[in-house]
């Protein structure tokens, strides 16, 4: 069964343009996700976040693909709808849709997986709540492999320091605030105080997670732009590779 939430989005959502950032669009997806986890109970019958917590056991983000049809601004009245769609092996898949007004503006899809102690991963079934479940889809699928273009092609753009404000719970930057990093390195999102531009904002926005970026860490950023599509690499201080993104964008 899917989870059903509403929000209003607020000022504090939209950018110098007005309109709702990708993060904050995101945020409100995972928001539903998590009244869900919420009330979910583990085979063992325990309350599954209470399980984890206690076990030392999180649950990771691996892909997302999130299409937004159009922007959202200021105290738009939003519904949000979050669900599984089905589990294999180590990776659950979660679908989200949001509407406003009844009309469907944004649809995202994920693949999330159970980790122990920062390191070990588990089988999700091992938390497997039939009742969370739902057969409904998503015009949106998890990607299965972004292409990159070859390293030659991608340019370095940018670094950035992972603060205080960019981390949670896990000492990482948090999954959600990796649209609004990127979009800060997108020549296009310029702004111009004054002007009449409306903005453009992510319309669609593809990320597979790597590795984590901690606390302290300096991420390189490398993107390139073919047909209209921004590709992105970050690489952490220790040469691994932190995301790989595709971003496309649309004017508001």
């Amino acid at each position: 069964m899917k989870e059903t939430a509403k929000f209003t989005v607020s000022v504090h959502d939209e950018d110098a343009f007005g309109n709702m950032r990708a993060s904050a669009v995101l945020r409100h997806m995972q928001e539903c996700a998590n009244l869900q986890l919420q009330k979910m109970t583990a085979p063992n019958g325990r309350r599954t976040a209470n399980d984890m917590a206690e076990k030392n056991r999180g649950f990771i983000l691996c892909k997302f693909n999130m299409n937004v049809n159009r922007p959202l601004h200021a105290y738009d009245e939003l519904t949000v709808e979050s669900w599984i769609s089905k589990e294999r092996g180590v990776v659950s898949e979660r679908l989200y849709k949001v509407f406003c007004k009844n009309e469907l503006i944004a649809e995202g899809a994920s693949a999330w997986a159970i980790i122990e102690d920062g390191c070990k991963i588990l089988r999700v079934s091992e938390y497997e709540d039939l009742s969370v479940r739902d057969d409904d889809t998503c015009s949106v699928e998890v990607p299965r492999h972004l292409r990159i273009p070859c390293p030659e092609k991608l340019e370095f753009v940018g670094e950035k320091t992972v603060l205080y404000s960019d981390i949670d719970l896990n000492g990482h930057i948090n999954n959600t605030n990796y649209p609004d990093m990127l979009a800060s390195f997108i020549p296009e999102m310029h702004y111009e105080r004054f002007s009449h531009d409306k903005g453009r904002y992510i319309s669609n926005i593809n990320i597979s997670f790597v590795a984590d970026a901690p606390l302290g860490d300096t991420v390189k950023i490398y993107s390139y732009k073919e047909d209209g599509v921004y590709y992105f690499r970050t690489v952490r201080g220790d040469g691994k590779t932190n995301i790989e993104s595709h971003i496309t964008l649309a004017q508001a």
